[in-house]
């Protein structure tokens, strides 16, 4: 198994769910979340602006449309490439998010948050459950711009 790392910066926020971030699953592919992680975007006014992330597996149905494709970032760079792909600041929602939202957080436009845990103890999809994603959605108190990244090993 390797690592691997995508992010995004200056994602543009709303006062309803918007989809930050997404890990695609793929049907042969296992991934386990261990990190993920916002950050207020710049000199943003006003400056409390106040941001949550949630973060929790969707499927592929209905899987939105990205605005930007970033291939994932190996940690080792002697790994090979990563199975999965991402999606990042998504221009229309991806419509199948679980019902239960696994990692919750907020933090003002000043500041940030992380949630992390070691290996073994993040979120794992195997790959016997076809086309299972990791999303990460934000809502703000006022239109306001984050940054943030993702960590997860396959």
């Amino acid at each position: 198994m390797a690592k691997f790392w995508t992010g995004f910066s200056g994602f543009a926020t709303t006062t309803s769910n918007q989809t930050a971030m997404k890990i695609i699953g793929a049907a042969s592919k296992s991934l386990e979340c261990v990190e993920v992680a916002g950050y207020g975007a710049g000199a943003t006014a006003p400056a409390d602006v106040e941001h949550n992330f949630n973060a929790g597996f969707l499927s592929n149905a209905g899987a939105g449309t990205a605005g930007v494709s970033p291939t994932p970032e190996p940690l080792y760079q002697g790994s090979a490439v990563s199975g999965l792909t991402a999606g990042t600041k998504y221009s229309a929602e991806p419509t199948t998010y679980n019902t239960n939202v696994f990692t919750l957080f907020s933090f003002n436009q000043r500041g940030g948050m992380r949630w992390g845990v070691t290996r073994g103890e993040g979120y794992q999809t195997q790959g016997a459950l076809t086309g299972l994603s990791f999303g990460v959605r934000v809502i703000s108190s006022v239109a306001g711009a984050v940054d943030g990244n993702c960590f997860w090993w396959e």
